[in-house]
């Protein structure tokens, strides 16, 4: 099949089917990874006319995606700045976190800046209530560890939360204690 290049993004063929001349175009465009079969016709100008068309599509689709998405992060953000307006120093975040066991960590808000907050982990009390098994009660200001910086995120409802330290999200503390396992 013998192929000519369009234009940078379309490239057109002909081959004879069944006795008859087809005209193939194909569109690559750089954010595909590879071309695209767009059209085969009876005619090279249909099938150029179509492939334009679809690269046109394809053209606005991809802009109207990059605008949605930039809309969807700055509503984020507007969020993520609300929710750090509630964040202050001296509030407690709990997260918990495990596979076969449940762990039960506290750390307390140092400062905040921004939408970063800054955090140090503290000591919590252990009560095992069952084998195995019992609840954990933080030390407010009893700090272990060296503080670290977070990015504050909405929970919902502007409600400031991190993204975890170990795993999953940290949230802030209601005051009741925390059970916590170690079956493994």
């Amino acid at each position: 099949m013998e192929t000519k290049q369009i234009s940078q993004t379309i490239k057109t063929g002909q081959q004879d089917v069944d006795g008859k001349s087809r005209f193939y175009a194909w569109l690559k465009m750089p954010h595909m990874k590879k071309s695209r079969f767009v059209v085969s016709t009876l005619s090279e100008d249909d099938a150029i006319k179509q492939a334009k068309d679809f690269e046109e599509y394809e053209t606005k689709r991809k802009a109207e995606g990059k605008t949605a998405q930039a809309s969807k992060r700055q509503a984020r953000a507007e969020k993520d700045r609300e929710a750090a307006k509630n964040c202050q120093p001296g509030q407690i975040f709990v997260e918990s976190w495990g596979y076969d066991q449940t762990n039960i960590d506290f750390y307390q808000v140092i400062s905040v800046k921004g939408v970063t907050a800054t955090l140090q982990a503290i000591e919590a009390e252990r009560v095992e209530t069952i084998s195995m098994q019992g609840k954990a009660t933080p030390f407010k200001d009893r700090f272990t560890g060296k503080p670290f910086q977070k990015r504050v995120a909405d929970y919902g409802g502007g409600r400031p939360s991190f993204s975890g330290v170990a795993h999953g999200w940290l949230s802030l503390w209601d005051g009741t204690p925390q059970s916590w396992t170690a079956y493994a």
